[in-house]
């Protein structure tokens, strides 16, 4: 596609533009907090955003961590977004992120409506419903600590679990839409888990976008 055929996309509107739904507490213990707001992100703008990231195949890579033992199950494809110099190690891999381009409005937004500052955004693509995310909590050393993780989620809808790392029967799942953003708050990933359980019923695509903020 030449430049003068590409689509001119609107930035992603900030705080001062932006009417914010009403934001749902999930969890608020052990000096943690996990908050969703659905809609944080207009239909065209999640629509837009989605085909954008979509777009550009040579992006994404295929994860390949060391823990993976089946080779023939499906694995999510992984991109990363920072500011210069920015990268994330986790699992033995290390990531250094691309220039913010299109998300650099999103990363404002988002630091505006929260109040906190990010460098570091991990982009998953999960292709179906057969792709899923296991337990796990976001606690590398590489994270400034206690440090608030943002989710926002693109394209199909999925369900997403928590539980308390003490206490396995004390659980959570919410199901997070197009355009929703979710927080992790304070010492939640000293406390909790999370996981995107496998929903094989699930045909279409998703993104998740995880701001973050990384040790430098």
């Amino acid at each position: 596609m030449t430049t003068a055929n590409k689509r001119r996309l609107p930035p992603i509107q900030t705080t001062a533009k932006r009417h914010c739904p009403q934001t749902k507490v999930l969890i608020d213990a052990n000096d943690s907090k996990a908050r969703l707001t659905e809609s944080f992100l207009t239909k065209y703008e999640a629509d837009s955003l989605l085909d954008d990231l979509l777009q550009c195949d040579s992006m994404w890579d295929t994860e390949n961590l060391k823990c993976h033992t089946n080779k023939s199950k499906p694995r999510r494809k992984v991109s990363a977004f920072s500011d210069p110099g920015v990268s994330y190690t986790y699992s033995r891999r290390s990531e250094t992120g691309r220039p913010w381009g299109r998300l650099a409005s999103l990363k404002k937004s988002i630091e505006e409506t929260l109040g906190i500052k990010v460098n570091f955004c991990h982009a998953n693509l999960y292709q179906t419903g057969a792709v899923g995310l296991a337990w796990h909590s976001d606690d590398e050393d590489c994270i400034e600590q206690n440090s608030t993780i943002v989710s926002v989620s693109l394209g199909a809808g999925r369900d997403f679990a928590m539980r308390l790392k003490s206490d396995h029967k004390q659980k959570k799942v919410v199901h997070l839409t197009h355009g929703s953003l979710l927080t992790m708050e304070g010492k939640f990933q000293s406390y909790y888990q999370h996981t995107v359980p496998l929903r094989k019923r699930v045909s279409g695509t998703r993104v998740n976008l995880t701001f973050r903020k990384i040790n430098q």
